[in-house]
This record gives structure tokens, C-alpha cells and sequence, in this order.
């Protein structure tokens, strides 16, 4: 692909017409032999050049050029043999290779044409305005031949310092260009960085070098442990071929924010399917490499086998559920609080007596649930625990708003870090009202049998004393 740089690149002709021109102060243009215009100043623009152009398509509109002139050339644009036009001068400047000029009156003015060949095929054509018609009183006589030599050599210096210029801005172009054009290197990993092939081939965790279509280019020997494929089935291969049909979606939305530019690297958990069939889990890491001009070359991806903490991760998960299961069908009312005595879990019959969702109890104190005064109690309670360090039973009485006693019989103990440091407690709450009606009524039913009975014993004290 080639690449265009900026540099201010000029061919040597057009740095030999611009160092002319620039040295006039009147109007000057270069002029080929067939009268094409190829460079004027900005004086000879003033007067209507607009060079590339033919002098009768230019000179015969302005203000250089006599009737006498345009009728030498009006019918095909080529001065005629033996006329004394300005471009009969010019034919005679470039046969001779001399300097050469002619006066003429235009409108009433006088304009002196001079012109200077500069090789074979190139002259220097002048046009100068006399301020009146004596030739005599010029203010301005034109340069000598030796003034306009010396002029000259200037310039063919000056124009030698601006090719030597020129060429090596054509060096540096080159050098540049091939700077950004050279290829990056092959894949082999004997061309790599010594270093960075040990760190590759020895790393503990899978690296590979990938291709943007997913082909992979090196693998290490860790990955291939991790894949169960050897190095050469795995580079007949594409990520894509060896990725969980559930996770390649996800993998290829991700290497598409990367290559457009959206993201420099990323990060995810994804299975691969190994040669035996089996899943395993894998943490990758991908970042993309680009060329000197910027564009994607390749990926560079880390894997590291996450497996056995992916079936941990799932046993516990199973084990939650199924704790979680057996305390929320659990009837008793069932809290943990941490050091501070905020909630930090509870059960579905907790959820119900407080009237809340467990979302909307985390992190919410006794005092945010319940009464003042209740709330007080439990707290109290709360303290006396953890200043203990033990288990504690109590049977607290809760009164609700329709003046109705319920009676709850509360356990509440600690629980510690693996290291044994306290990290809150965990309270069990059972409702007891019904057994505590029942043993009021069974007090109440003793207390009236004793009644009963003592007046009963009365009575027979009575009559045994009337008998006697």
C-alpha cells in the first residue's frame, strides 16, 4: 500500500522558475517554445496570467500585446514568418540564445518586452511599462547584460542550494516510506524478543498469538494442557472451533470492540470445549497488536484455567440454595446481624413479620423495624450477647398495635471468622403464644381447683364442728 507524506516536494524546474521570478519587480513569466506560459509572478498575474496557459489565449487579452502582435497570430495562434511581432523576438531569442528586446507603443504607453533564453526550450519573457513615450528620459533603463548575468548566476547557486535541499527531502521521503511500509515480522518465535519467547513458552497460564480471524498463529504448552489438543492440532484451528456454543456470542461481540477501536483490551470468563469433550472454564485476556500505521495486525491472548474454582464456585452455590431453601421453610423467624447490629440476612418468616422484602431490611438496625420501645429491648439484648461472647435464650413479649400480646421465645448466638473473630450473631426467633394461652389456662384451671379445694376443705371443717 502506498503512502502519501506531506513533504513540500518540488521538481527542480519548478524551484529554478519560482527563484527567476521571485527576483523582478515587474511583470515576468517563464514561457516555453510552443508560447506556453508555465510560471508568472504576481505582478504579470496582476495583469491577467493565469498560468498554465498559451500566450494567445493570455498575452492577446492584456495589456502586452499590440494589434500588430494579435494580428500575427489571430488565425492560428502562431507568429507568421517575417513580421516584427514580440513573438518573432522570441524566435529569435531562442535560435541565437541571446538576450533580446522591443519597444512598442500600447494605447498610448510604451512597454519594453525584453527576453532571456534560459536553455533551448525556455526563455524569459519581461514586460516592462516606460512612464512616457520619450525613449530618451526612461526612468527605469533595463538591466545590462552583465548586471543580469551576474543575476543569473545567483540564481543557477541559489537553485543548486534548493536541489541539494530537494533531494534530501527525497531521501527522507523514501526513508520514511520505507519505515512504514516495511512488513511486521512472521509468527515464528525464533524472531521474537528472546525474553518475551521464554516468558511465552514457559508461562504457567496459556498465550497465544491469534489471527484477526481467529486462527491461531503460536500457542504455548500450558494452553494445550488446558485444551488437551497438541500445538499442531490447535494451529489448524480457530478460537471460534474450540469456544462453548453459549459463550461465543459474548467472545465475538467483545473482539469487535476491540478491532473497531472501542476498547484496548478484554477481559472474560468463557469455556472451552476440550479434544475429550469436556468443558472447562477459562479466564481470558485479550489485547490487540497494530502495525505502524496504526491498523490491527493480531491478538495477543492470556488463559488461565479457572476450572476447579468455577465447580467450587458452583458447589457453594448449590449448598446456598439449599440452605437458603431449608431456613426459609423453616417457620421460626430466623435473623443475622454483623458487629454493628445491622441486618445482614434473614428468612421468609422474618420477611413476613416485619412486613418487608430481606432487599429492604439489609442494612437496617432494630430501631428502623420495630417500635421504640421493642426496639430498645432488642437491642439491649443484643448487647448483653456479644459482651458475653455466648448463647442466651430469652422469651420476649411483643405487643401490636391492636393491643394484642404475642410471645416469642429468642435464642441468639454468635458466629466467628476462621480465624475466630466474632463477626456477629444469629438469632432464632418461635413464636410461643399459643403455648404460653395454654399454660395460663392451665394455671388459671390449678388456681381454681385450689380455690375448690380449700373452700371445700372449709366447708368440712364447719361441719364438724356444728356436729359437735
Amino acid at each position: 500500500m502506498k503512502q502519501t507524506l506531506d513533504y513540500p516536494v518540488k521538481t527542480t524546474q519548478e524551484i529554478s522558475y519560482a527563484a527567476i521570478l521571485n527576483a523582478f519587480d515587474v511583470p515576468a513569466m517563464v514561457v516555453r517554445k510552443d508560447r506556453m506560459v508555465l510560471d508568472a509572478n504576481l505582478l504579470a498575474r496582476d495583469c491577467g496570467v493565469q498560468p498554465p496557459c498559451y500566450c494567445w489565449n493570455t498575452l492577446g487579452r492584456g495589456q502586452f500585446v499590440s494589434a500588430e502582435d494579435r494580428i500575427c497570430f489571430a488565425t492560428t495562434g502562431i507568429p507568421r514568418a517575417g513580421t516584427r511581432c514580440t513573438h518573432c523576438k522570441a524566435d529569435e531569442t531562442l535560435a541565437r540564445q541571446q538576450p533580446n528586446k522591443i519597444r512598442r507603443v500600447l494605447d498610448g504607453e510604451i512597454w519594453e518586452h525584453q527576453y532571456i533564453p534560459l536553455n533551448t526550450n525556455f526563455f524569459l519573457y519581461i514586460a516592462r511599462h516606460l512612464d512616457n513615450a520619450d525613449q530618451s528620459n526612461d526612468p527605469r533603463p533595463p538591466l545590462p547584460s552583465t548586471t543580469l548575468q551576474k543575476r543569473l548566476a545567483y540564481l543557477e547557486r541559489d537553485n543548486k542550494r534548493l536541489q541539494n535541499e530537494n533531494r534530501q527531502l527525497r531521501r527522507r521521503k523514501e526513508k520514511r516510506l520505507r519505515q512504514v511500509t516495511q512488513p511486521m515480522p512472521d509468527f515464528d518465535i525464533a524472531f521474537l524478543d528472546p525474553q518475551f519467547r521464554n516468558a511465552f513458552i514457559f508461562a504457567a497460564h496459556g498465550m497465544a498469538l491469534v489471527a484477526l480471524d481467529g486462527q491461531w498463529l503460536k500457542v504455548n504448552r500450558a494452553l494445550c494442557e488446558i485444551t488437551g489438543y497438541d500445538e499442531r492440532e490447535l494451529l489448524m484451528r480457530t478460537f471460534q472451533d474450540i469456544t462453548h456454543p453459549e459463550d461465543l456470542e459474548l467472545d465475538l461481540q467483545q473482539v469487535h470492540e476491540l478491532l473497531s477501536g472501542m476498547t484496548n483490551s478484554y477481559q472474560m470468563e468463557k469455556r472451552y470445549l476440550r479434544k475429550d469433550g469436556s468443558d472447562v472454564w477459562v479466564l481470558l485476556s485479550v489485547s490487540l497488536i497494530r502495525d505502524p500505521l496504526g491498523h490491527p495486525h493480531h491478538f495477543v491472548s492470556q488463559i488461565i484455567d479457572i476450572n476447579d474454582r468455577k465447580n467450587y464456585e458452583t458447589r457453594l452455590a448449590h449448598d446456598y440454595a439449599l440452605i437458603r431453601s431449608l431456613i426459609d421453610t423453616i417457620p421460626d423467624l430466623i435473623f443475622i446481624k454483623d458487629n454493628d447490629l445491622r441486618f445482614i440476612g434473614c428468612n421468609r418468616a422474618f420477611e413476613i413479620r416485619t412486613g418487608r422484602s430481606e432487599q429492604e431490611i439489609l442494612g437496617t438496625n432494630c430501631f428502623d423495624l420495630f417500635p421504640a420501645d421493642e426496639a430498645l429491648s432488642y437491642y439491649n439484648s443484643d448487647l448483653q450477647m456479644l459482651a458475653k461472647g455466648n448463647s442466651v435464650s430469652l422469651e420476649e413479649v411483643v405487643e401490636t398495635k391492636s393491643g394484642e400480646r404475642h410471645y416469642y421465645e429468642t435464642i441468639k448466638t454468635p458466629f466467628y471468622d476462621a480465624e475466630h473473630e466474632p463477626l456477629g450473631l444469629i438469632g432464632i426467633c418461635r413464636d410461643i403464644t399459643e403455648r404460653k394461652r395454654h399454660e395460663f389456662a392451665l394455671n388459671r384451671s390449678k388456681q381454681d381447683a385450689e380455690t375448690a379445694s380449700r373452700a371445700k376443705a372449709r366447708g368440712k371443717n364447719k361441719l364438724s364442728q356444728t356436729s359437735r
